[in-house]
């Protein structure tokens, strides 16, 4: 029995220590004041401290941060909470709480849905972030708020009433409005959605901006816009954010012009719902993720919605944050990176992966200086295409030709000499090609999260030149003419350099596909039209020339046309010359014509390259 009494009392006490663990009751939600077995509130000043970013004053509508902290690193963590934002003078909650970690907190409903939160389990936290947002409807500008939390360190030690600094309501932006009291209804459905308008009036006068493109002027109509203001009185930046890929739109600031390092502020569409929220994150470099920045402090008050397919969102930026490890200094000059995707996330989850490869801004800018930001432009990528557009639709192809159909029309060597030409001119404009894409990516490109022709290019292609190396490596090991490995050769320098073509020209096609997605969204469809043309062109001729082969064959009896020469047969007794075939000008006429329709349509794919913007 005695045992049976212990047992009894220890649950108690465990019972007495969580006190609630899955957080306050409602009963609690006017007092704010736990009930026994909790002790009183502590009569010495709370050792934590309660921060809002809505401070500065807020605006109807909008979402806010609200964070429970130690003033001291020697405080010792806190158990249990319980917050409300309330008007002085009043012991009713307004607004709503939404929660970052619903895994230690939870909103409850007080007089209202959501307008309390509290804590879900007993563990100790060092803080705590929520977000709130204040009521659509204003109470009236110049309305005092104030958030009031109860803190509980311990069963027996706790804080009741503890608040921030007290802030105002600021006037509504021109362009909303206030919800009517007893909404009429509308004569057609439409959802109810807040408005951030995008007015670039004054860009490059009073105000920063980059959009794209940049005659757009709606959020549906950009794939990209960012407007900052400075407010030079307050010492703070006010940015709007804005894209149609449906995901995220951000801006980094780089000390140099690459990823890395990186401060980045940025406005996401949540994984579940529509709701979109402005996050502070950091660029750890490397192939790390974006990183949500646990410090949102440098962030005094923004707004996001998802309108017609576009994520917009405002912000409001001090300029000289408090740590500038992670919150850069923006009265410096950094390299401006513009970042767009269709990825969504969480509110405390970092930016997903763009999508399309950041814009890098022309030069180094400073945020406080007016201007239009022109884009940096990427020569090297499309030097690489235009190369390489040139060394599988230009040369590759009439290089192969020219060693399948011509040795009959050239047969005393001229045939080899241009092929060799042709296919020497491919590698080495290949080598060059793999070279300068090298040059500037700085690295070998792969990623898991990509699909498709995003990683079968760089692959195609790599493969591609390894083959064309191998192809002179091969002739110059070639047996004699004659001898019993000669076919093989034969054979095997055929398969590979078709299969070489094959994969350049299947290449080409998935690198246009791949710059327009990444790069130059810019990058006209025509050009991958221009190639289809091309193929047609390319398989008309090898069907005119396999006919008139076929003609030569059965009239000749031919079975195969003539060797390549070995260095050795400059030395051996000279044979007379040999004739061309009678059907030498036809084909002649046809490899004219095609050499011809194959160049100009490399150099009207290379144009489309060339004047393709980002």
């Amino acid at each position: 029995m005695k045992k049976m009494l212990a047992i009894v009392a220890v649950m108690c006490c465990i019972q007495t220590v969580v006190g609630y663990p899955g957080g306050a009751p409602a009963t609690q939600c006017v007092q704010m004041t736990p009930q026994s077995p909790h002790g009183s509130s502590q009569a010495t000043a709370s050792p934590y401290q309660i921060t809002t970013n809505a401070s500065s004053g807020y605006v109807p509508g909008r979402t806010y941060t609200v964070t429970i902290s130690k003033i001291s690193v020697s405080t010792p963590d806190f158990k249990g909470f319980l917050c409300q934002v309330r008007q002085v003078g009043s012991t009713t909650p307004v607004g709503t709480f939404d929660v970052a970690d619903g895994n230690k907190a939870q909103t409850r409903d007080c007089t209202s849905t959501a307008s309390s939160v509290t804590h879900r389990n007993r563990n100790t936290v060092t803080d705590q972030t929520f977000y709130w947002t204040a009521s659509a409807r204003p109470l009236g500008v110049g309305t005092q708020l104030f958030v009031r939390c109860t803190v509980v360190q311990q069963l027996a030690t706790l804080w009741v009433g503890v608040q921030s600094t007290t802030f105002q309501e600021l006037a509504l932006p021109t362009d909303e409005t206030i919800p009517p009291t007893t909404p009429a209804p509308p004569t057609t459905p439409a959802p109810s959605v807040p408005s951030i308008p995008l007015d670039f009036s004054g860009c490059g006068s009073t105000k920063l901006c980059y959009r794209d493109p940049s005659d757009c002027t709606t959020a549906a109509s950009c794939k990209y816009a960012m407007i900052s203001e400075y407010d030079s009185t307050q010492k703070r930046l006010t940015f709007f954010l804005a894209s149609n890929a449906g995901g995220f739109a951000a801006v980094g600031f780089s000390k140099d012009s690459s990823m890395g390092e990186d401060d980045v502020i940025g406005c996401q569409r949540d994984a579940n719902n529509d709701r979109v929220y402005v996050k502070d994150g950091w660029n750890p470099g490397g192939r790390n993720p974006n990183q949500y920045d646990a410090d949102q402090s440098s962030i005094i008050s923004s707004a996001g919605v998802y309108v017609d397919g576009a994520v917009v969102c405002s912000l409001v930026r001090v300029l000289t944050p408090a740590d500038t490890a992670q919150d850069y200094d923006l009265n410096k000059e950094y390299t401006f990176l513009f970042a767009r995707g269709d990825g969504r996330a969480s509110r405390t989850e970092g930016l997903t992966k763009h999508s399309v490869v950041p814009i890098i801004s022309s030069s180094a800018i400073n945020a406080t200086q007016p201007q239009e930001i022109g884009a940096k432009g990427k020569p090297l990528i499309k030097a690489h295409g235009i190369i390489m557009v040139f060394a599988w639709i230009g040369t590759a192809c009439t290089g192969i030709i020219l060693a399948h159909h011509f040795k009959v029309v050239w047969p005393n060597g001229g045939w080899f000499d241009a092929h060799r030409g042709h296919m020497i001119s491919t590698w080495i404009l290949s080598i060059i090609g793999v070279i300068i894409i090298f040059a500037h990516a700085g690295e070998w490109v792969y990623s898991s999260t990509n699909g498709g022709v995003h990683n079968a290019h760089p692959i195609i292609g790599l493969i591609t030149v390894l083959l064309t190396t191998a192809q002179p490596i091969m002739a110059a090991f070639r047996p004699h003419p004659g001898t019993p490995r000669r076919p093989i050769f034969n054979r095997a320098h055929s398969v590979v350099g078709v299969t070489a073509l094959t994969l350049g020209v299947i290449s080409v096609f998935f690198g246009l596909s791949f710059a327009r997605d990444k790069h130059f969204t810019g990058l006209s469809d025509a050009a991958t039209y221009v190639l289809y043309v091309w193929i047609v062109m390319e398989v008309s001729a090898w069907i005119i020339l396999g006919v008139i082969e076929y003609k030569y064959r059965q009239a000749t009896g031919c079975a195969d046309g003539v060797e390549m020469k070995m260095k050795t047969d400059d030395i051996s007794e000279e044979k007379p010359k040999k004739k061309p075939s009678e059907d030498a000008h036809t084909r002649k006429s046809v490899l004219l014509a095609f050499i011809v329709i194959s160049m100009s349509l490399s150099l009207i794919v290379a144009i489309y390259i060339g004047i393709a913007e980002l």
